[in-house]
Formats: structure tokens, sequence, C-alpha cells
């Protein structure tokens, strides 16, 4: 799973070694654990299947490995189907198509006009099965008339990078939209029962990709409001502005609510979260004989949360720290990286000479705008930096957490997971 493991451990000293590696065997454990696979058998053993014809859909960066393992379920019960995802899956019934993430292109838009044209093909007396997961925002794009994909990227590079919530950004994402915010709900004549891999904190299926299955009740004002809340409104394309400005005054049609009759026929599942992959953690950190304790639904600047988790454990009598949820970076510098790189680079500084060892991966395997999923980082990392000529607190002010640790050889590199369950974090204390 971690493809650069023997790496990661042949950069630390004695001392830290083997508490690299069980960091390092703790996150291999945890992702695999959150593998897609028996969640979707489980939750297909409940579906009713006695319909005509069975159709999937689906979008999001674990929706590929989904249908892989629908397909191996179902087998030729599916009659047709369509996935966008970020990589090719080799699969016999259900079309794969890749899109851009974390923001959109042209070919999001052609592969969700593809996805529609096979959902609206589905009848009254068919089921439509849709496999959602994170990073179908940005996958599933269809932008409103009179907004331009070019438009709709750009927005959504802007809301990524100003320190909002992903709940707050899918608002925007949805008001923008044809489709999001339980607008495919309302294009679809079939039964539709959607099973979701959640990578939100709280599990919100209104918010997972932007809810295109579930009701909605945010309005193209409240769009409006949180672009002003992160001074975005003046720097987004005049077409993103009067849309927005349009549906406010009413002239536009409002997402579907909860009182819709179109959410009758709709089924929302969720059947993956972090809490497995958390578990996981903890039951492979107390094999190995670490006292452990388990932080969920993590939210707050990346960097500020390095420091209050760091304190947190140098206080705890538990040797083992896992945390799950979403931090964020409020990007001001001109440098690359994650959230997960910039929470561990934000400790370098503070764990010196300390016998701790820190480890934060998104579990997609993609971490920000990279093609890592986290770092890693131990108490001799800041005397390996400076024999590098590095200063930490220069990359970090520059949001430029990606070279600092490819510099130090510290990237954790996974490539695609196959699922999306937020982040996971490990402080490890011996």
């Amino acid at each position: 799973m971690i493809q650069n493991k023997m790496e990661l451990m042949s950069n630390a000293t004695t001392e830290f070694k083997k508490a690299r590696a069980d960091v390092l065997d703790i996150m291999e454990h945890a992702l695999q654990a959150a593998h897609p696979r028996r969640a979707l058998q489980h939750a297909i053993e409940h579906l009713d299947l006695s319909v005509d014809r069975i159709f999937v859909v689906g979008f999001g960066k674990a929706s590929g490995q989904m249908a892989v393992e629908l397909e191996n379920i179902l087998g030729d019960r599916i009659c047709d189907g369509a996935i966008i995802t970020t990589s090719p899956q080799a699969t016999k019934r259900i079309k794969i198509l890749i899109g851009e993430h974390p923001v959109p292109a042209e070919k999001n838009v052609f592969a969700t006009k593809s996805l529609l044209k096979l959902a609206e093909k589905a009848k009254s007396d068919d089921l439509v099965i849709c496999l959602v997961s994170g990073g179908g925002s940005a996958l599933l794009t269809l932008p409103k008339q009179g907004v331009s994909i070019r438009s709709s990227a750009k927005t959504n590079e802007l809301l990524l990078r100003s320190g909002a919530r992903i709940d707050e950004i899918n608002v925007v994402r949805k008001h923008l939209s044809q489709i999001k915010g339980g607008q495919l709900a309302a294009r679809v004549q079939a039964r539709l029962a959607s099973l979701i891999i959640s990578d939100v904190v709280g599990n919100r299926a209104d918010v997972i990709a932007s809810g295109p299955t579930t009701p909605d009740e945010s309005t193209y004002a409240d769009a409006v409001e949180i672009l002003r809340k992160y001074d975005l409104w003046a720097r987004v394309p005049p077409d993103v502005r009067r849309v927005l400005e349009e549906g406010r005054a009413g002239n536009l049609a409002e997402t579907p609510k909860a009182a819709d009759p179109v959410f009758e026929k709709v089924h929302n599942e969720i059947i993956l979260d972090s809490k497995i992959m958390l578990s996981a953690a903890k039951e492979k950190a107390q094999m190995l004989g670490y006292s452990s304790m388990i932080l969920d639904a993590v939210t707050g600047e990346s960097r500020v949360e390095g420091a209050k988790q760091l304190e947190a454990i140098k206080k705890m009598k538990v040797s083992c720290l896992i945390s799950g949820g979403e931090t964020t970076v409020k990007v001001k510098g001109s440098g690359k990286g994650g959230p997960n790189q910039e929470f561990v680079l934000a400790c370098v500084d503070e764990i010196a000479e300390e016998r701790i060892v820190i480890a934060s991966v998104d579990s997609d395997g993609i971490d920000g705008f990279t093609n890592a999923a986290g770092a890693v980082a131990d108490g001799n990392s800041l005397r390996r930096a400076g024999e590098l000529g590095l200063n930490p607190m220069v990359f970090l002010e520059n949001n430029d957490s990606y070279d600092f640790f490819k510099k130090m050889s510290d990237l954790i590199m996974t490539g695609r997971t196959g699922t999306n369950l937020n982040d996971l974090r490990i402080l490890l204390r011996f």
C-alpha cells in the first residue's frame, strides 16, 4: 500500500526506525480496512433487486473501485453503467469515464452528460444504483446555463485555497450546477439507490459530492454570503456573480428541498465512513503495544491543529493519538502541498529531539494538488533538514510542504487507494 515504505524507514536513525515502521504499519492496516468491498456487499444484500433492469452510475475518487466490486457482486444483472472517476479500472459492463480533480475541466462536463444520458434511459420499473464518494463534486460537473466551465473551475479553485469548509464550498458548487444538490435525483424516473462512501465530517449525505441525490436546504443567498465571507465575491468571474444574483432574486429555480416528492423514490445510504479506518488504526496500534486514543471529526486549519494534537499527546498518558476528520489550508504562499503535509510540517520544529513520530495522509492517496498521500516526520527531522540547508518554517510560510518533504524524501506515496474516507493522522510517542 505504501509504495516507498522502505525508503521512509531508511531515512530514520536507529532510534526512530522501529517507531517509523510501526506508524507506517498502522497506516497500511487502516487503509486496507477502508476498502469498499465488504461494505458494498452488505449494502447490496439489503436492496430490493426485484426490478426489470439495473443501471449503475457513479462519481468520485472511490467510485471506480466500487464499480469493480459491484460487477463482482451483480454480474450480468447490470444492464448498463457509467462512472466518472480519476483512474482507469477493469470493468466489463460499467463504462469508466475519466475526469479531472480537484479542479473540473471540459472532459468532466462531457463525462457528466454521458452519465446523465444513461441515467435518463432508466424507466419507472428499473433501478439505478448510484455509487458516490468524495471527489464527486469536481468529477460530476455540469454548470448552469450562463456559467462557463472555465468560470466554474476558477471559482472552485478560489474556494479550495480560501480555507472554507467543505460544506461551505459545496453550497456554492450546488448553486452553480444543473445536477448537484438533489438535481440528479430530479432527472431520474427510476427508483434510485445511492450507496455513499463518506469523506466529510458528520457524514452529511447532502455534503458528500455536493449531494446530487439528496435534498438541499441551502440557497442562492447562502452561496453569495459564503463568497463574501471569504472575500471572494469580487474575485469570482462575472458570469458566476450574475447567476448567483439572479438566483437570489428568485429568477432561477432553487435546488429541490426535503418536501419535494422526487425524493420519495430515492434511498440514500452511507455504507462506509472514517470510523472503520480509525478503529482499524487503533486495533493495529494496540497490537503493536501502544496505548491509543481516537479523535474523530477533527476540523480547523492544518497548522493550528498540528500544534494542538502535538500538545495533547505530550500531556496524555496514551502513546498513540489517532485522528480523522478533515483540516484545511488557507493558502497565502506560492508553494505546493496539501492539508496532511502541512499538518506534519507545522510540527517539525516542535518535535525536535523528542521521541515522537508524526504522519498524516489523505485516505484516497492524493493530498491537495499533489501526487503524495501525505508525509512523515520524527524527532530527528529538524536536524536532517538543517544538514540539507532547509528551514521548515520558511517552507511553511510559503505553503510549500510538498517541496520540503520531497527534499527530505519523507513524502508518503500510496498511489490512488480506491477509497476516500477523510484524513488519517497518527502521532506516536515512545
